[in-house]
């Protein structure tokens, strides 16, 4: 368990095989020290250094399982306070002890009868006497005599220690016996063992455990009660008997009469009698040491003979993970058992073992069907592969005491055969059933087999049954000839279970036990012994604070009291499954527990005893310094200890907490905790001193983190419930689980289950318990503890400690109320709620059990999370958080673990878990767990002074006013809390705080950045944003008071108590009262040197436009410069003109950075810069009058010559110098971004959408959005001025009432409102105007409208109409249109003027948009080039749809051949060619008609774009329907003509199969479809279809050329690319320009002069239709 203070539970299925700590004694009724109980031995469990000190307990207690004893008093009743030293036997009292003393006879037989002078002898001379002899030899029991007949034993009692109950009770059943009296207070010998003691007034010799002799030691330091003290079976070094030495060492000097014998079959005796050596000064006055006399007894009754078998056939110890790691760092061995494939599960292996014949053989057939799919290898599915078995390393001991020889070899029948060395390597259980073999075919008698767990036991329980097959008997009792009983012996077992292996048999029996039975406890009938060597071996781990249980080789001694366990009743055999080298490396005696486990009750109870440090105390191994560490720890944790002054109050308070990137303890340096570390060395020696809450500990006989438990519940007002989980946690489960029953034990258990929690758990089966014996008699209540599968022992073990706990709670002021018990009428009203024919229904008392947990989540019961706090405060080492990712939880110090399958809360899964214990077997397993709140962890954690906190860096919150950290809280590397902001002035340390205060007055008062609400933050912040322009403006940093100015100013004023907005609030209220101009800035504080701004104006003025500047002085950012904040609607109208001089403040830095940016050939002749810059501005100025000062205001911001022409001008005026159009690329690139200005395109809201320094790529990029803007602004200019002349015709038809209610409509809805908006803040932050979709309502529509808008267009109430004056999908010209001019309002205006969200002047562009070739839509355009480019094409669709010919109509004209090739058009149908055919045939009609049209309609219209009246409109439709269908068949031959050539182009295309020129062929074709396609014939101007066959026929020649001189047209075609390279280049050119219509004209001139070209190349006898050539095209494009 963490912390190592083992919880007494069970620990799974190998907690009985911890080895030499198991210490399994009572079998029947023991409770288990943790995960191998420790070796302090059951007794201890309440009682001594390594548990916790007992009540002096010296009442004989009743068998009734009332807790009362024989005379009706409670046992224990002194238990709460200190017992009085005791005063020794009166003269009377010695006279008849003395009397008492019965004959002395010995046993002949045993080797120390032999030996019985010699060893008295020793005794009466010697204060310590070491006795060491062989298992059988007969000390145990022989040495009390001798002592008896010394004359020992009548002043003071002869105390006789063993570790076990069961042991105290048997042995002393055995001394009685051979000094023929009674047993008990009735006679000379007795025995106290926990609850139970047998002791009166004439007992001479008691038996007692070492944990009762530790109890004693606390109410009779000197020991006065014993005269002298046997120690037996002192080589297990448990904690007790360690501590007991050690004691005995310290205390003999002051004791002179005290006797002393350690006694034990194995022990180290040399290193014994060193420790209780006598100090003497020798004849040169050097003290030097006499070692305590040592007496070996050899010889047994029955000889032993060793056999070796060992199971790799190497006779090698095989090498494994552990190999060379030493005890104190071996990790979990490979355990036997299933493992691989073909494992069977419990219930499998448990059903191998079932009494019932049928069931076992259906279960071997299971077994054998998986074994024979797994296959077969050297590692078995119940065998121990030779790989894993440890490879210890130690010095060579010979076997100790075997009067025997030694058999080396193996195979069945004890014949090791010539062949066994080359045989496979065999499995753990192989090796087991071949040595049971052996030895009964050695002789009649039992064996004893040994094996590390449960576990084990079950595997080779199977394996035995299968084995045996027929000889098999489940009853020990059976007259079968040859029958065979194989019976298991562990702690886990049921009460009858155990007891099994004593009572009386027939049969022969295979005792499969743990290492219960190496020591002390004799197994009747044992004659053979069977070792494979290993033993669960409990370690304590540093690191992970948790006890381990790997399996490991046991150590020679250990091998050695196994062997000698037979041999009792004839010559013994012990088969060893290792190799006599195996066995001779291994260590010579197993580690002490004091190297190997938790040291904290050591430290608490010595510490309550004034027995000084650990570290000087005469132990006789030294304790790892680390183990003490951990000790102290733990104790630290709880607060039951001050190591030295560090722990204060201020430590535990957190008042230290360090700044950001600390971390450690609460005090913001960490802690150290060990005994070295802490405080003076003076304070070292004397040990730690005990608090309030450690002397209250000490007195608790319990875990010191259980009675922090009891105390904590105190506090909480559950002392009660906890005391009963306590006592829980304190003994072996008392639920069982028999291996035959377990599902019905486990639907039994069930009902008690609590959901989030095993401790609840307890709680309910303990109101249950309770509830049962009150209404039960004792004998039913035993009928119900065995039918219902609780141990009835353990349960009264459980009363009888919790009844302890509270007589020794009342003395420590526990106010612990007796836990509530459901009554009768609940009972009855559980039962009638349960479900009919359900389980719970069924089972006996399912209506107490359903009460009792009804009890328990009811009001009247404590709060389950008061209980789960108290707990926790103990276990906050044992808490986890779920890792989803590896589906576990992480523990502390790195651990990571799974809940036990036995807990409730196995199958779900919470964020955070406590858990009583960790138990580390096949993996870590938490057992008895909880859900439990990070909250409670942090705040327990935090009380104990354990959380580490670490803080990130400081950083400002606005929203808290205040400098803030992000704060980690760790609990032993655990994640509390992962990312909680807190404030940086609450992590106490003075530099902190001096930090947060630096922060508030910085980021919150200097940079803003706190959401005030006082005055004078306001007025601060106006006068720096209005003196701040002035800074961004110049561009000069420093004119604006800097930041350490400003906090000097703050700094000044605010006291040093102010480090947030809290605290700032709080003085502020009182200060404003007497200073309330205080903290307010000043012109002079923020501008020292003025604040002339002149030469940077705040608006651009373009036209009729005003646009305003924003400036920005942040050099190397995107918007550092000049801005001018356009809106969209508005974005169309800007030209660039004017833009490249700047503002009238920035030009002359424009100059001088224009001359640096110039090539060097030019720069070179202008330096230096700032001195001929200066001049060039001079004269820049002289020349252009309006540049310096920018005009008179409302006059254009820019002068009309661009900067380059007066550059240039300038330049040439002062030095002569040209500079040319390349020289101006340079320029443009190499210029300071923040000396061109920018364009930030804002929406209706001011909110910047768009921002770039090239103005016509802005444009293109958001001409979507311009338009919408547009058309949003229009729309309602239109509905409005058409509800306005609405209205005044009513007006003069109906008078002036209508008139006065229109206008007031217009005032209200009108775009005023929002132009008035937008000048009271100085920039647009309007609304969009009214909303309407962007695209045109099919079916002719407005957009939004429907009835209401039809209505509004007839003239119908509401002087603001719905809807745009837009139409889509028009066949003919519009009519009665709302917002059209008359007549009919079909005049179509040229421009629609609006006021704009930002108050400038809007401006649309009305437009009929082509949508196909015979439709158009009636649009809003952005600006007059799209109108320009749209109108005319949308005039022509719309005449085309009024003289649309139908196909046949015009199909019928054509002749045979004509259709022919027409047919093979790339147009997908014939209407489709058609229409295009009429498109184009329209527009060129159109085309003439606008040149042939008269003057007064040239002068309206000029060409179909200028056609904006429904009479020119009506003029065109009548020229087209005279005009059209002749003009359309025209259209036809040429494209005939022009489809004959492309066909022809194919087949000379297609003729050519030469290599040499697949070049040329690939080129021609793609060209053939570049002027040949699907729509070629509307996409081909009107000019230039007439051409396209000559274009085509050059093609052809130019294959026919080419396959006569291929490098000739290579030659041509190189000069062909170099004018298409050119041209692409101006078109590139175009792009980037804004729209330009003449530039459009000349780019498509240049790009069919590329047609003429290639057919004066390639086809010169074709002719041009005009000169050209590669210069004309370039000088052509040139001006673009």
């Amino acid at each position: 368990m963490e912390q190592g203070e083992h919880l007494k539970r069970n620990q799974g299925d190998d907690h009985a095989g911890g080895h030499h700590d198991q210490q399994d004694s009572d079998l029947g009724a023991r409770s288990t020290e943790s995960a191998q109980a420790s070796s302090d031995g059951p007794d201890a469990e309440i009682a001594g250094p390594a548990r916790g000190g007992a009540p002096d307990q010296r009442r004989r207690k009743s068998p009734r399982g009332d807790g009362r004893n024989a005379r009706g008093r409670r046992p224990g009743r002194a238990g709460g306070r200190r017992p009085s030293a005791w005063k020794g036997y009166s003269p009377e009292q010695l006279a008849a002890r003395a009397a008492a003393v019965p004959a002395i006879v010995y046993p002949e037989e045993l080797p120390v009868s032999a030996r019985r002078e010699e060893i008295a002898a020793a005794i009466a001379e010697h204060q310590v006497v070491i006795v060491a002899g062989e298992t059988g030899s007969g000390k145990t029991t022989q040495l009390p005599k001798i002592c008896l007949e010394l004359g020992r034993g009548v002043t003071g009692m002869i105390g006789h220690t063993q570790p076990r109950r069961i042991a105290a009770r048997s042995v002393a059943e055995r001394i009685a016996s051979e000094l023929g009296t009674p047993i008990g207070p009735g006679g000379v010998v007795g025995y106290q063992v926990r609850f139970t003691e047998e002791v009166g007034e004439n007992t001479l010799v008691k038996l007692m455990t070492d944990g009762i002799l530790l109890a004693e030691i606390q109410s009779d330091p000197q020991l006065r009660r014993y005269d002298t003290i046997i120690v037996d079976e002192a080589h297990e070094r448990s904690l007790n008997i360690d501590f007991i030495l050690g004691y005995l060492a310290r205390l003999l000097p002051q004791r002179p009469d005290l006797k002393v014998i350690i006694t034990s079959a194995t022990i180290d005796s040399e290193r014994f009698a060193e420790h209780f050596g006598r100090e003497q000064i020798g004849d040169r006055g050097r003290p030097f040491t006499v070692p305590a006399p040592v007496i070996e007894v050899s010889g047994r009754t029955y000889p032993v003979e060793v056999r070796y078998r060992p199971l790799a056939p190497d006779d090698a110890p095989p090498a494994s993970d552990d190999a060379g790691s030493g005890p104190a760092d071996s990790t979990s061995a490979s355990r036997p058992g299933p493992e691989g494939p073909g494992e069977l599960s419990e219930a499998e292996l448990e059903a191998l073992t079932s009494p019932d014949p049928a069931v076992r053989a259906a279960a071997r057939a299971r077994r054998d069907a998986l074994r024979s799919a797994a296959g077969s290898g050297p590692s078995s599915a119940t065998g121990r592969p030779p790989s894993s078995a440890p490879s210890p390393s130690s010095r060579s001991r010979a076997g100790h005491g075997m009067n025997c020889g030694t058999t080396h070899g193996g195979g069945r029948g004890g014949d090791p055969g010539p062949g066994t060395a080359h045989r496979e390597d065999r499995d753990q259980v192989t090796g087991i059933l071949d040595a049971v073999d052996e030895l009964m075919a050695a002789g009649g008698g039992d064996i004893l087999v040994f094996l590390a767990g449960e576990r084990d036991i079950r595997d080779t329980e199977s394996a035995l049954i299968d084995h045996l097959g027929p000889r098999y008997t489940p009853d020990g009792r059976s007259r079968v000839p040859g029958a065979v009983e194989v019976v298991p012996l562990y702690s886990r077992l049921s009460a009858a279970e155990q007891h099994r292996v004593f009572e009386a048999h027939s049969a022969r029996r295979i005792v499969l036990a743990t290492n219960v039975a190496e020591t002390s406890l004799t197994v009747p009938g044992i004659r053979y012994v069977i070792d494979p060597g290993l033993a669960r071996i409990s370690r304590y781990s540093n690191r992970t604070k948790v006890q381990r249980l790997p399996i490991e080789p046991v150590s020679r001694a250990s091998a050695d009291q196994r062997a000698g366990r037979c041999g009792r009743v004839a010559d013994g055999i012990a088969i060893r499954l290792y190799s006599e080298a195996d066995y001779l490396s291994r260590p010579e005696y197993t580690e002490p527990e004091i190297l190997r486990t938790s040291l904290a009750s050591v430290i608490l109870q010595m510490a309550a005893l004034g027995l000084g440090a650990v570290q000087d105390f005469p132990f006789l191994d030294s304790p790892d310094p680390r183990a003490v560490r951990n000790g102290v720890q733990l104790l630290t944790e709880i607060g039951a200890i001050e190591t030295g002054a560090g722990r204060g109050s201020a430590a535990r308070d957190g008042a230290g907490r360090g700044l950001p990137e600390r971390s450690g303890g609460r005090n913001g340096t960490g802690r150290s905790n060990g005994l070295g570390g802490v405080g003076t060395a003076r304070s070292a020696r004397r040990g730690p001193r005990l608090t309030a809450v450690g002397r209250r500990l000490a007195r608790l006989p319990i875990d010191p983190r259980l009675g922090r438990m009891l105390l904590q519940a105190g506090d909480l007002g559950c002392a009660g419930e906890v005391m009963v989980i306590v006592a829980a946690l304190s003994i072996q489960d008392v639920r069982e689980r028999p291996a035959d029953r377990q599902e019905a034990a486990d639907a039994m258990h069930r009902r008690f289950a609590d959901p989030a929690s095993d401790f609840l758990t307890y709680l309910n089966l303990w109101r249950y318990l309770r509830t049962q014996q009150r209404e039960l008699s004792g004998s039913a209540f035993r009928r119900m503890c065995r039918s219902e599968f609780l141990h009835y022992l353990r349960v009264r073990e459980w009363f009888d400690v919790h009844a302890q706990l509270r007589q020794l709670a009342r003395p420590l002021g526990l106010g612990a109320a007796p836990v509530e018990l459901p009554t009768a009428r609940s009972i009855r009203a559980a039962g009638a709620a349960l479900e009919p024919g359900t389980q719970a229904a069924a089972v006996a008392h399912g209506d107490v059990a359903a009460a009792v947990v009804a009890l328990g989540r009811s009001a009247d019961t404590p709060d389950a999370d008061a209980i789960h706090r108290s707990l926790l405060v103990g276990l906050l080492s044992n808490v986890g958080t779920w890792d989803e990712r590896r589906r576990e939880y992480a523990g502390a110090r790195g651990t990571r673990f799974i809940i036990w399958p036995g807990s409730g809360l196995r199958r779900k899964t919470y964020d955070w878990v406590m858990t009583a214990e960790l138990v580390e077997t096949s993996r870590l397993f938490a057992r008895t767990v909880a859900r439990v709140d990070a909250r409670w962890i942090e705040e327990a954690g935090e009380r104990a002074g354990l959380t580490r906190h670490v803080y990130g860096e400081p950083y400002w919150s606005t929203r808290h006013g205040a400098a803030m950290v992000h704060e980690k809280v760790l609990l032993y590397g655990m994640t509390l809390v992962a990312d909680r902001p807190a404030t940086l002035a609450g992590v106490g340390t003075p530099a902190a705080r001096e930090v947060a205060r630096e922060m508030f007055i910085r980021n919150g008062l200097v940079e803003g950045g706190w959401h005030a609400r006082h005055g004078f933050v306001e007025r601060n912040r106006e006068l720096v944003e209005e003196l701040g322009d002035v800074e961004r403006r110049r561009r000069v940093h420093g004119l604006m008071a800097d930041d350490e100015a400003l906090f000097d100013f703050y700094d000044d004023r605010l006291p040093e108590d102010v480090r947030g907005a809290n605290d700032f609030d709080v003085w502020w209220k009182r200060e404003r009262e007497r200073r309330p101009d205080l903290l307010d800035y000043t012109r002079e504080l923020l501008l020292p040197d003025g604040d002339d701004a002149s030469g940077y104006p705040d608006s651009w003025v373009q036209g009729d436009l005003t646009l305003g500047l924003n400036y920005v002085f942040s050099p190397g950012a995107p918007d550092d410069g000049v801005s001018v904040q356009v809106p969209v609607e508005v974005l169309g109208r800007l030209t660039p003109d004017g833009f490249d001089w700047l503002v009238p403040g920035m030009r002359p830095e424009l100059v001088v950075a224009t001359i640096r940016a110039l090539p060097k050939r030019v720069r070179r002749r202008l330096v230096p810069a700032p001195d001929v810059g200066a001049r060039v501005w001079a004269t820049m100025r002289e020349r252009v009058p309006d540049a310096g000062d920018g005009g008179a205001p409302g006059s254009p911001s820019a002068p009309a010559i661009p900067f380059r022409e007066a550059f240039e001008a300038a330049v040439l005026q002062l030095r002569d110098v040209e500079i040319a159009d390349a020289d101006w690329a340079e320029v443009e690139q190499r210029l300071p971004d923040h000396l061109r200005i920018a364009f930030a395109a804002l929406d209706a809201h001011g909110r910047e959408i768009d921002r770039g320094k090239d103005l016509v790529a802005l444009q293109q990029r958001m001409s979507g959005r311009t338009e919408h803007a547009v058309r949003s602004a229009v729309r309602g200019a239109l509905a409005q001025a058409m509800a306005e002349a609405e209205d005044r015709e009513s007006a003069r038809t109906r008078g002036g009432k209508r008139r006065r209610s229109g206008r007031r409509g217009s005032r209200g809805a009108g775009g005023g409102a929002g132009a008035a908006a937008a000048r009271s803040t100085g920039r647009s932050n309007g609304g969009p105007g009214v909303d309407a979709p962007d695209g045109p309502v099919p079916g002719g529509g407005s957009p939004g409208g429907g009835p209401e808008a039809e209505a509004d267009a007839r003239g119908r109430r509401g002087s603001i109409r719905r809807g745009p004056a837009e139409r889509g999908g028009l066949t003919d010209w519009p009519s009665d249109v709302p917002g059209l001019e008359p007549p009919d309002r079909s005049t179509i205006p040229e421009t629609i003027e609006s006021t704009g969200t930002a108050g400038l002047i809007v401006r649309g562009y009305p437009a009929l948009v082509a949508t196909g070739a015979r439709s158009a839509d009636l649009r809003i355009l952005p600006d007059a080039a799209s109108q320009a480019r749209a109108h005319g094409a949308g005039v022509t669709a719309l005449a085309l749809a009024r003289t649309f010919l139908p196909t046949g109509r015009v199909t019928s004209r054509w002749s045979a051949g004509e259709s022919l090739t027409l047919a093979a058009s790339p147009y997908r149908s014939t209407e489709a060619l058609v229409e295009d055919m009429e498109l184009a045939a329209a527009r060129i009609v159109a085309g003439r008609w606008a040149a042939e049209s008269s003057a007064a309609v040239a002068a309206v219209a000029g060409d179909p774009a200028r056609v904006r009246e429904r009479e020119v409109f009506a003029d065109l439709v009548d020229v087209m329907r005279q005009e059209l269908e002749d003009e359309v068949h025209r259209v036809a031959q040429t494209v005939v003509r022009t489809l004959a050539a492309r066909r022809e182009v194919d087949r000379v295309v297609g003729a050519h199969t030469s290599l040499s020129l697949l070049g040329t062929l690939q080129e021609v074709r793609e060209h053939a479809a570049e002027l040949v396609f699907d729509g070629f014939i509307s996409a081909t101007p009107a000019e230039q279809l007439t051409h396209l066959p000559r274009f085509l026929r050059a093609l052809a020649l130019r294959v026919e050329k080419a396959e006569a001189s291929p490098g000739q047209d290579a030659a041509l075609a190189h000069q062909v690319a170099e004018a298409t390279a050119i041209v692409a280049e101006a078109r590139e050119r175009s792009a980037a320009a804004a729209p330009d219509a003449e530039r459009e004209a000349v780019l498509t001139e240049a790009r069919w002069l590329l047609e003429e070209l290639r057919v004066s190349l390639f086809a010169q006898t074709l002719g041009t239709s005009r000169k050209v050539s590669r210069q004309r095209i370039s000088r052509l494009v040139a001006t673009v």
